[in-house]
């Protein structure tokens, strides 16, 4: 008709909704478009929420550590997501994915395109700390730049060291000013070129402590580093991972 409009159809009650037929006069162009714009709200909403759960329900991981990239200082536990640092040299066997100098430890995978968000529990301490993202030509044996998580340009870090905050990349360090820090959410979002860190305060609120803006054209590692310290990546989805206030 003039107006393009579909003319309504009754369906019985016995017709399934595999058997219905997409009309002839729907623009699958059109639908394509009005998909893909709904996306893009929904995505605008969600980052401009200054609470964990959207982040957490949409692009929510938690990244498993690779024992076979820690440091001999470093202990790995609950199911490889507690590192923590030990005087002792432990006797893993040597691995050339291990870090020989740094206490550093890797994800056991990637993460490669979209937008994923975990988060990591942090103790205030005099311990030193850093919980970032690495590409994987990271260096891993000596005491070179090109082997420090935030040192290079391929690695991106909060960090924590006699009480001040930073955020760190190839030696460029922004303070940040915060306290109470307990739990650091991150997010990475490939789309946007961006990696977002976030203080998770009890009941979920979300502050930003430092965002970077980076095209990531390779996979990225989540990647931490502690001495005389512990730091632990919590299981999302499990129930009251943040206590109500």
């Amino acid at each position: 008709d003039v107006y393009g409009c579909c003319s309504l159809a009754f369906v019985s009650e016995s017709c399934s909704v595999e058997e219905l037929e997409v009309p002839q006069e729907v623009d699958r162009a059109r639908l394509r478009c009005l998909q893909q714009w709904t996306e893009r709200r929904l995505v605008s909403v969600v980052i401009s929420l200054p609470d964990r759960d959207p982040f957490r329900l949409l692009y929510g991981a938690s990244p498993r550590l690779d024992p076979d990239t820690a440091h001999p200082k470093l202990l790995i536990s609950e199911e490889n997501r507690k590192v923590s640092y030990s005087e002792v040299q432990q006797a893993y066997p040597e691995q050339g994915a291990r870090f020989s100098s740094f206490p550093q430890v890797l994800a056991s995978k990637p993460l490669q395109g979209g937008r994923a968000y975990w988060e990591v529990e942090v103790e205030e301490d005099e311990g030193k700390w850093k919980v970032g993202v690495c590409e994987g030509q990271i260096g891993r044996k000596g005491q070179k730049d090109t082997c420090r998580i935030g040192f290079n340009p391929y690695s991106w870090c909060l960090l924590s060291e006699k009480g001040k905050i930073e955020a760190l990349h190839d030696k460029v360090a922004v303070p940040v000013e915060v306290g109470g820090l307990g739990r650091v959410g991150v997010l990475l979002d490939f789309e946007e070129g961006s990696l977002s860190f976030y203080k998770v305060a009890q009941g979920g609120a979300l502050s930003l402590l430092h965002c970077f803006k980076q095209r990531f054209s390779e996979p990225l590692y989540p990647a931490l580093a502690v001495s005389k310290t512990q730091l632990n990546i919590p299981d999302l989805f499990q129930a009251e991972s943040v206590k109500s206030e």
